[in-house]
Formats: structure tokens, sequence, C-alpha cells
């Protein structure tokens, strides 16, 4: 009797930790995370705000930063989550604005993951190369090469007569040149599948193609991870800048318009994942339990 009650509760104990399924915890906007009992790791995906796409023959934005890993951690472990917002076009000089950084900070652990650079504008404005490691956002047409110091390259723009402004780059891309009647696409960003299904982050947004009513034009496309769409000629009937996607990172759009100030970036966004492991005595207690009701079903049978 006591040998298999023993090894009843062998098979409960397994069953409770086999049983046990990750849970998921998404921050779509800043807030505090404190380490539950029983968690000593912690998955996270960590993406920063996209860049804004910029005005006028404008460039995309880039993606923002994708930073994904394991923590080890304590219980009680408070953890302070800021979650980075999507650039946005400045009226000024005609480019769009670097996205912000989100972050995952506590006493022991920190993850910080920073926002895309802003679209170039205003027919030769260069593209910002974004906050120290996000993606640079697209040139507008007739700049000079841009590079990110760290991060992935937006693509260059046309040459000044051609209008067409080059793609923000991807967490996982470059961004395409604009050339001719269209603007550059957006670079893919990276996926990830810590929610249990696979999405793509951090993709940047498309350039702009400026045109005079009746010639053909199209924006360029946003990369894979929410990049928005370059704009085409809307003012006389074609399609407008996109934004990002919220809570992507995605950059956003270019515009062909100066003052149209739709191609915003993406906000980023937060995920955790972990398992609660009971004590091993609080184990043993359900393995007992599990092992005396395996016990009573195989007697009734």
């Amino acid at each position: 009797m006591l040998k298999n009650i023993l090894a009843a509760a062998v098979l409960g104990v397994t069953a409770s930790v086999a049983s046990a399924a990750p849970i998921i915890e998404t921050f779509n906007s800043s807030g505090v995370f404190t380490v539950p009992a029983g968690v000593t790791s912690l998955e996270y995906l960590v993406v920063g705000g996209g860049g804004a796409g910029g005005g006028q023959a404008g460039g995309g934005g880039g993606g923002g930063q994708f930073r994904t890993g394991f923590l080890t951690v304590s219980e009680g472990e408070a953890f302070t989550i800021t979650i980075g917002v999507g650039g946005a076009i400045n009226l000024n000089d005609r480019r769009g604005s670097n996205g912000s950084a989100s972050s995952l900070i506590s006493s022991f652990n920190s993850v910080t993951a920073f926002g895309g650079g802003g679209g170039g504008g205003s027919n030769g404005g260069n593209g910002l190369t974004g906050s120290t490691l996000g993606s640079a956002g697209g040139n507008g047409s007739g700049a000079s090469p841009n590079t990110a110091s760290i991060g992935v390259n937006g693509g260059n723009g046309g040459t000044v007569n051609s209008n067409a402004g080059g793609g923000g780059g991807g967490a996982g891309g470059n961004g395409t040149n604009g050339s001719g009647n269209v603007g550059g696409n957006g670079g893919n960003g990276l996926p990830s599948s810590i929610t249990g299904v696979e999405l793509y982050y951090g993709g940047g947004g498309g350039g702009s193609r400026v045109t005079t009513t009746g010639l053909p034009a199209t924006g360029g496309q946003g990369g894979l991870g929410g990049g928005g769409f370059g704009g085409a000629a809307w003012n006389s009937g074609g399609i407008r800048a996109t934004a990002g996607t919220p809570n992507t990172g995605g950059g956003g759009g270019g515009s062909d318009d100066w003052d149209d100030g739709n191609g915003n970036g993406g906000s980023g966004v937060a995920i955790l994942s972990y398992e609660i492991v009971p004590e091993p005595g609080t184990m043993g207690l359900l393995g007992l339990a599990s092992g005396a009701l395996l016990l009573r079903r195989r007697r009734k049978n």
C-alpha cells in the first residue's frame, strides 16, 4: 500500500510540474511589475518606440530596437517598466523625431531598448540615426548617405529631381533607397513567439514620393513589424502616409506633403513570460493529494 501511494505521489508531482503553463503579461503603457513567489526566471521582450516619418519627400521612420532574453530574478523584485512613445514630425525642419526608449529596470536587472530614428525630409534632409542603438530613419530625397552608429541603417533618398524618400531601417534589416517614382520600403523587424504566436516588431516606415498632378507615384511599403506606409500625392487624390502600428515599435511612413503629420512612429511594448514553480514542500503535498486521488480512481475501476 505505501509503495503504491509513493508511486502515485511521484506521478502527481510530475503531472503538476508538467501542467504548469507560462504566464504572459503585456505592458502597452508604463507600469510596475513585482516578481511573484515561486518565480526565478523571467523571459522578456522589450521594443523601443518607432521614429516618425519625415515630411515632403520624407524618409520613413526607423523601427525601435528589439531586445529579448532571460533574467534571473527573485521573489518581490520590483521592476519599473517604461514604454517608449513614437516620434512625431517636426514642422520646423520637416524631419521626423526619434522614438523614445522602452526599459525594464529593477535594483538588480536592467534592459533598455532604444527608439528608432526619425526620417529625413524637406527635399534633402538626412534621417536621424536613432538614440544610440535604434534603427536609422530613411533620408529625404537628395540627401547624403545616412548610416546608424550601431543600429540598422535607413535607406537613402533618391535624387532631388526624383522626390522619393528612402525607407526607414527595421530592427531586422535595412530600409531600401527611394528611386524614380517609388519611395523606398521600410526594413523588416524581428519576430518573437513570446506570446505563443509569432509576431514581428520594429519594422521601418516606407519612404514617400512627391509628385505633381497627373504623374504616377507610389509610397514605399512599411516593413514587417508595424512599419507605416509612405504617402504619395495625397493632396491630389493619392495615398496619405500611415503611422507605425501602436505597441510594435514600427516606424512611421514618410509624408509627401510637409505638413501632413500623419506618419508618427508606433509606441513600444514590453512583454514578460514566467512560470510559477511551487515550493518543494507544496509540491510534495500536491503529489500526495494527486496520488491519493489516482489510487481512489484505480480502486473504483
